[in-house]
């Protein structure tokens, strides 16, 4: 007895703990998607920026010669060191470019933050969210038809009820019953998208919290405003600002740059070593070369960098202008629809009038449905604000409520 009872101990264990939700608030769920693999990528685009800055504008490494010479009994032996001195400014041009280049990569990591990972997880999450209250709306309808159905077979039983009322309300909660769980379907689909954002597992994830508003919306001065400080806008500008180094270090190669050299020459001949100095400056001759390929492709870049972001510019205030009426309309829609009043009142209205005899059984269940219809719609109306919202601050490149 003892063996059998450990043994089902050990299997009704691991049942009861998987069976335990993991519920999870929208902070969690930020904080978590901060470490995930899209994020990861992002702030190494970032890294790798800031090591080209590093790397930019390095002064060139000196050259070490050693020559051996023999002619007619004479040995000569040359060592030299050779230092290029680029004194055109060129190097801290290229050093200018590269900042230029971290400053763009820093931007387009701030709104893809906010634009990409940050409304992606808060859209997961209002899906997910929106489908649990759905489903709990529906599994209270389909609880509140079978008790309806109860009492019919009861009162039929009695001779109090028709059956044509009992098998109409059977119809009915078959009908709620049926949309509930269609609807597992989509809850499963929403909880499966969120873990994939945040890189955790599906098992009885559930999302804790809710879909009233949480903040005033900005005012469309404010939002325009903020749409014109986008990250890809500053991205976009501070690429043009890069190829403007560009351009310019590339004028400064047709300079000719000097380059000193040091050594020491040692000769022999006929027995007698003699050694003496050598000091000389040459300079490169840009005859072919002097950096007019260079400069045209990057003048070209920055004046097609500076009309994209012209162009982004215009969109994201229409973009933002747009987002911004549609997440006010769906705020005014949702508190509006919320004043109505609760929808239980013709429930518990409809059950009094159906058994005092004075209304009929299609009366009651459309009391019902109209119940469930008004719980449900209101939940859909609370999302979809909280979608306009999200999608807001996508538009505006930031979180469009602190």
């Amino acid at each position: 007895m003892k063996r059998w009872m450990l043994f089902c101990l050990l299997v009704a264990t691991p049942a009861a703990v998987g069976a335990e939700p993991r519920r999870i608030t929208m902070e969690e769920a930020l904080k978590l998607a901060r470490g995930s693999p899209l994020m990861t990528a992002l702030d190494l685009e970032v890294d790798r920026a800031a090591a080209e800055v590093k790397a930019s504008g390095l002064y060139p490494n000196p050259e070490m010669l050693f020559l051996r010479e023999e002619a007619a009994g004479v040995v000569d032996r040359f060592a030299t060191l050779s230092f290029p001195f680029p004194l055109t400014g060129r190097l801290s041009l290229e050093r200018d470019a590269a900042a230029s280049a971290l400053r763009a990569a820093v931007a387009r990591t701030e709104q893809a933050r906010v634009s990409i990972v940050g409304a992606a997880v808060r859209d997961a999450f209002v899906d997910l969210l929106s489908a649990q209250e759905r489903s709990a709306a529906l599994a209270t309808g389909t609880q509140q038809l079978a008790d309806l159905q109860k009492v019919l077979q009861a009162r039929e039983a009695a001779g109090d009820a028709s059956r044509y009322d009992r098998l109409r309300a059977e119809r009915e909660h078959s009908e709620v019953q049926a949309d509930s769980l269609q609807l597992r379907g989509t809850l499963e689909r929403s909880r499966r998208t969120l873990a994939a954002l945040l890189a955790i597992s599906s098992e009885s994830l559930e999302a804790e919290g809710t879909l009233e508003p949480r903040g005033e919306l900005p005012d469309a001065e404010a939002a325009r405003e903020m749409a014109r400080a986008r990250g890809d806008l500053v991205a976009l500008e501070a690429e043009a600002e890069r190829a403007d180094a560009q351009a310019r270090a590339a004028s400064r190669r047709a300079v000719p740059e000097p380059t000193l050299i040091l050594g020491a020459k040692n000769s022999e001949f006929g027995g007698v070593d003699d050694t003496g100095a050598i000091a000389g400056i040459s300079f490169s001759i840009p005859l072919f070369d002097h950096g007019q390929g260079t400069r045209a492709v990057a003048t070209s870049e920055a004046a097609l960098l500076r009309a994209q972001r012209d162009a982004l510019a215009q969109r994201a205030e229409s973009e933002a202008e747009s987002a911004l009426a549609e997440a006010v309309a769906l705020r005014e829609a949702e508190k509006a629809y919320r004043v109505a009043g609760n929808p239980e009142e013709l429930v518990t209205i409809a059950r009094a009038a159906y058994e005092a005899g004075e209304m009929r059984i299609l009366e009651l269940l459309d009391a019902y449905r109209t119940a469930l219809s008004a719980r449900v719609k209101a939940i859909e109306l609370s999302a979809g604000a909280r979608r306009a919202e999200v999608e807001l601050s996508r538009a505006l490149g930031k979180e469009a409520i602190p």
